[in-house]
């Protein structure tokens, strides 16, 4: 139960600190829903992990309405987990999200 607590609480305080201040630099505002929901579904995968760092990495065009948003998250153990965001761009709705946790 306390892991639990930590673990949205470290969310919370990551997602409301850490994240806005890279949104607010970003070229491509966009990509800023999509985060969210990479950075969600990730703690999902991965309880009690702690993202150190967050880098977004860029979009791929799939085709003329789907697109992929590229993440790269690194956690407090050092190890990364990307994450891969497809989108229907036409109806602003996910399709996919794929994570690989690396080393």
């Amino acid at each position: 139960m306390k892991k639990n607590i930590l673990g949205a609480l470290t969310l919370l305080i990551f997602l409301s600190i850490v994240v806005p201040a890279n949104f607010a630099q970003a070229q491509d505002p966009e990509y800023a829903k999509w985060g969210k929901l990479a950075i969600e579904r990730m703690m999902e995968e991965y309880p009690g992990e702690d993202v150190k760092d967050y880098d977004y990495q860029g979009k791929v065009m799939i085709s003329d309405v789907r697109e992929q948003f590229n993440f790269l998250f690194t956690l407090e153990d050092g190890s990364k987990v990307r994450a891969y965001v497809l989108v229907d761009m036409k109806k602003d709705e996910l399709i996919d999200i794929h994570l690989e946790k690396g080393q």
